[in-house]
């Protein structure tokens, strides 16, 4: 370990409440997405003002700030983008002949009923946890990312090459405009996504989506029944289009044995009618992971489209056919000439007396920045799984204090080593 290091990490251990209250401030502003809307701007000032009050002179920016974004085949529309900002700070450099950001998403999912949560979901430090909406998902990457700046500027530091920090809207639901924005709006030669899960590197970008099947009755009932049975119907036929999802990602070796293998296949919703408001409409929503391109799925999607309408019309029922709850994710890999990886791994291997774990995202956006800004881009995070108690999206979210407190110090180490690091 370096005397640069060690300070560094002495500072982190000295300072642990520091970066809980930096996390503590942003769960306690609530920064929901509700797809055609989100509330994700008095978050986006909070960050601001936390980084104006570095000295960072940060900008605050919608995505339609960004000059073509709008005309770029990326860009979802309909997401309400000239009112969900991106804060974005940039810190020069000694030397300055590249560039890194780290980047983390401000919306949250939305909290849900509160009497699903055993904590208060606007934040809580209780029993070696932080609790609330966006804890691991993904508020405490910009918490980590704060804290590290206020660190390298307590300690004298300076880095040689340049350092971007984003806190960028519109993630959840496959948004995609705050990633896109920042990407365009600042060119890098790395991009660390801190969205990734479970303290472990994902080179690797999941393809996948999320759809919609609405079916409607061609006449007037009193009874549900029918569409339910076509829904019923159509939920049999898509489970082929599932098991050949499952199958791609077992012969991925990237995703041989994971839980994103296993999750594959998901339906998220089902309803057929509702008393006292429409008993002839209902619907079918589904998510899907693959490492097929648009077009092989679309291909899919389309036989899909006819096998339903015919095994739908003995029931007196009609689909419009499949609707996009969010972007297509389009699988990419990570090329990695920029020797990020390795950094990482020397730092981890500091910290924690070992590098960390190697694998593949979930849906994440990734994807849009390998394609879109660069090859030498990583996911980095703590996201825990969704189906665990306190992971994404679930009441009680939470992020282990300890890990939080590992996790910054393997991203200033990694800051340290890959942008070189100076008193």
């Amino acid at each position: 370990m370096t005397a640069l290091q060690q300070k560094v990490i002495d500072y982190l251990n000295d300072h642990q409440q520091q970066l809980f209250n930096n996390l503590l401030a942003l769960l306690a502003v609530q920064s929901e997405n509700f797809i055609a809307t989100g509330n994700e701007a008095p978050c986006a000032a909070l960050v601001k003002r936390m980084w104006d009050g570095m000295g960072l002179n940060a900008r605050l920016y919608t995505p339609v700030e960004i000059s073509g974004i709008a005309e770029h085949p990326a860009f979802l529309p309909g997401r309400d983008s000239e009112h969900r900002p991106n804060v974005t700070a940039r810190i020069p450099g000694r030397v300055g002949a590249k560039s890194v950001m780290l980047l983390a998403h401000t919306d949250t999912m939305p909290i849900g009923a509160p009497e699903t949560w055993t904590v208060d979901p606007l934040g809580e430090q209780k029993d070696g946890r932080i609790y609330g909406r966006g804890a691991n998902d993904d508020k405490c990457g910009i918490a980590a990312m704060t804290t590290i700046v206020q660190a390298f500027q307590a300690l004298g530091i300076e880095l040689d090459q340049n350092l971007l920090l984003t806190a960028y809207c519109d993630e959840e639901y496959g948004g995609g405009g705050g990633t896109l924005s920042a990407c365009l709006g600042y060119p890098c030669n790395v991009y660390v996504n801190l969205d990734g899960g479970n303290n472990e590197l994902w080179p690797v970008a999941l393809g996948g989506g999320a759809l919609q099947l609405n079916m409607v009755s061609n006449e007037l009932l009193d009874s549900s029944a029918s569409v339910a049975e076509a829904l019923y119907a159509a939920m049999k036929l898509l489970e082929p289009f599932g098991a050949r999802r499952r199958a791609e990602l077992h012969a991925n070796p990237h995703y041989t044995g994971t839980d994103m293998q296993r999750s594959a296949f998901r339906i998220t919703g089902f309803k057929a009618g509702e008393m006292g408001t429409d008993l002839t409409a209902g619907f079918l929503q589904f998510s899907y992971y693959t490492d097929s391109s648009e077009a092989v799925i679309q291909a899919e999607l389309q036989a899909l489209e006819e096998q339903i309408r015919a095994a739908v019309a003995p029931f007196n029922v009609t689909t419009k056919g499949f609707e996009p709850m969010a972007r297509f994710f389009e699988y990419g890999e990570m090329e990695d000439t920029e020797g990020v990886i390795d950094a990482f791994q020397r730092a981890a291997t500091v910290v924690r007396g070992k590098p960390l774990p190697v694998t593949a995202s979930c849906l994440t956006d990734l994807n849009l920045i390998l394609q879109y800004a660069g090859k030498n881009s990583i996911n980095y995070g703590l996201v825990r799984d969704f189906k665990l108690y306190g992971g994404a999206h679930q009441p009680d979210e939470f992020v282990e204090c300890d890990q939080l407190v590992e996790y910054t110090k393997n991203l200033a180490l990694f800051l340290l080593d890959w942008c070189g690091g100076h008193f």
